[in-house]
Order: structure tokens, then sequence, then C-alpha cells
């Protein structure tokens, strides 16, 4: 069983808090208007870095590119297939950056690496 892990993105300060941080300074303005929290993947990249919602990661699997972690939940097709609804379990997926050129077949964790955030790193994903 793995354990869950959250980081949040501090908007006031404009820096990354572990959640350790956040519990130990019994934040008193901890609000989603002042914070941004994302969840850990539970993955971790080929450097042994964990990967959390929100990372960029450099993706060496096919070809080099650049994809963002996000969650997608749990979405149900409203149109039926063959008279059957088709269902999307959601879970962690990755999604090229707007600059990229291709679209992401897949990751290989001894190919992938943590390159940055979209908070940290606003300038990856223009």
């Amino acid at each position: 069983m793995r354990e869950i892990k959250f980081r949040a993105w501090d908007k006031v300060q404009n820096v990354m808090r572990s959640w350790d941080w956040l519990i130990d300074k019994q934040c008193t303005y901890f609000n989603s208007k002042y914070f941004d929290v994302m969840q850990s993947t539970g993955l971790h990249d080929k450097n042994g870095k964990e990967i959390y919602e929100g990372d960029i990661l450099k993706n060496t699997t096919y070809m080099t590119q650049l994809v963002e972690v996000y969650w997608r939940g749990c979405v149900k097709d409203e149109n039926s297939v063959n008279g059957k609804e088709w269902i999307d379990w959601g879970g962690w997926k990755f999604r090229k950056l707007p600059n990229e050129k291709e679209s992401t077949f897949g990751l290989d964790n001894d190919k992938i690496e943590v390159i940055g955030n979209i908070y940290e790193n606003p300038e990856l994903i223009k």
C-alpha cells in the first residue's frame, strides 16, 4: 500500500510547499484561494524523483517531448456506441505541452525525467 502524498503551490509567496510544512506551520490561511494542492502519482522518474500532478516531464520513450502530469476523473460519454455507454475511468494522465508537435503514446519510467512544474517553470509550457 502506497502513502498518499501532497504538496501545495503557495499563491501568496510564490513557492512550492510540502504538506509537512503546511501542517508544521498550522497554516491558518490554508484555503484554495491561497494554495493549489497537488497529489503525488506514486510514480518516480528515471532519477528516482517523485512525480506530482502539475510536474513537467521530459519523455524520451519514443521521441523527445515535454508532457504535463494531470488528474482526469471518471468521464461518461453521453454518446452511446452501438447502444452501449462508454466510460473513461480516468486516473493519472500525461498531455503534450502546447508547443510540442506530436501526441504522447506512452511513457517508460526509465525514460522520463521531472524537469520542472507548471508553477515554478511556466516558461516550459509556452
